[in-house]
């Protein structure tokens, strides 16, 4: 027997809820997992802070977005952003921050040293190996980014061409 603790409809409206908790909460062990590099290295806890700070600030703003239009009624549910087509306001300023944030990690990360500044701060971005975790070094780093950047263009353009029912 399935016993209905919320209506489904109420947990689309307000996942956003959720991934914003998810945004916070990952910044915040983060933070504590990089602690004992940062108390061991107090010239990077500067860096270390202001990384976590922009995270939380930057990573929370499409699910603080998509909450903004939930709750003013721009749109019925989270579905809605699935679709970049849409003339809603609030739909477009959702996927032009994507693009905006997209420009700034290609400006930071080619142009303003970011890959080194992660490279240069252990804990900030590792991969997983049969071996265990390390950490990633900056030609890692630009190296992989267009990667997951085109895997997130690919993703609007799917959404964009697709004909979704919701």
């Amino acid at each position: 027997m399935i016993i209905d603790i919320l209506p489904m409809e109420y947990v689309f409206k307000h996942a956003w809820i959720l991934f914003l908790f998810v945004t916070v909460i990952n910044a915040f062990l983060g933070k504590k997992s990089t602690k004992k590099l940062s108390d061991q290295n107090p010239e990077l806890k500067e860096g270390y802070n202001n990384y976590f700070k922009g995270y939380i600030t930057l990573g929370s703003m499409p699910w603080i977005l998509m909450g903004l239009g939930v709750l003013t009624g721009q749109a019925e549910s989270i579905f809605d952003f699935f679709n970049p087509r849409s003339e809603k306001w609030i739909i477009q300023l959702f996927f032009g921050y994507l693009i905006i944030i997209w420009m700034l990690g290609i400006w930071w990360i080619y142009f303003k040293k970011g890959a080194e500044f992660i490279e240069e701060h252990p804990g900030l971005v590792q991969r997983r190996t049969l071996s265990g975790k390390s950490n990633v070094t900056a030609r890692q780093v630009k190296i992989f980014f267009p990667l997951m950047l085109f895997g997130g263009i690919m993703a609007i353009v799917l959404m964009w061409n697709m004909n979704l029912p919701f």
